[in-house]
């Protein structure tokens, strides 16, 4: 999970959300805004990848652990609520 900024403002949006599944080697690009909150970026994924690949395995980063840790604790929080939305 990546993201590119400081793009220039289209339909209020000016970020890219790239998601990156390694095992089928597809990317996700998902617009938003900078100021999208955590549990925004998590019904993001829910509604373009969770669908397609429910829950991964594991998560690989290099940079921003801490983004990555709340995020995939929300995630998994929200398994229930994840599961019942199908």
């Amino acid at each position: 999970m990546d993201f590119i900024t400081k793009l220039p403002l289209v339909v209020r949006k000016n970020t890219i959300l790239v998601i990156y599944n390694g095992l089928f080697k597809i990317a996700h690009f998902v617009v938003i805004t900078e100021e999208t909150l955590v549990e925004e970026l998590v019904r993001l994924f829910r509604n373009n990848v969770w669908k397609l690949y429910r829950l991964p395995e594991s998560v690989y980063y290099k940079l921003h652990s801490t983004f990555i840790s709340t995020t995939s604790k929300l995630i998994l929080t929200n398994q229930v609520v994840l599961k019942s939305s199908k």
